[in-house]
């Protein structure tokens, strides 16, 4: 009887981790439903900043595959750049949506934290 209630527990241990974050869904942090309440969206806003950030993660799926494709394999830099852009037209298009102060909420909830180690800031 324990072995089965031990082995029921690690099941559902394990079961709950792996759905947790599930592939296809939207990134760890960007969870529309989450974001409604932390930057306190209204009903066009919550549409409006799903449709833009779908538009952000399909465009980056479409250049991830693409590079995939191409079997090149762009530098650390190359990479940076492309992430960059795509955050500064992400942001320039919530900036239509949201206020100012909704907009540093959002900047603040998608905040990068800093490197560490070779590429960083050396420390480790």
């Amino acid at each position: 009887m324990k072995t089965r209630l031990l082995a029921t527990g690690i099941l559902l241990a394990i079961s709950s981790v792996a759905l947790a974050h599930r592939p296809g869904g939207p990134p760890p942090g960007l969870d529309i439903d989450k974001l409604e309440i932390l930057l306190d969206l209204d009903a066009y806003q919550k549409s409006e900043v799903q449709k833009i950030l779908d538009v952000q993660r399909d465009a980056m799926r479409a250049k991830r595959d693409q590079m995939r494709s191409s079997e090149t394999r762009p530098s650390f830099d190359e990479i940076q750049k492309e992430r960059d852009a795509a955050q500064k037209e992400t942001r320039t298009k919530l900036s239509k949506v949201l206020s100012e102060q909704q907009l540093k909420k959002f900047d603040v909830l998608t905040e990068r934290p800093p490197m560490r180690g070779p590429r960083g800031d050396g420390n480790r």
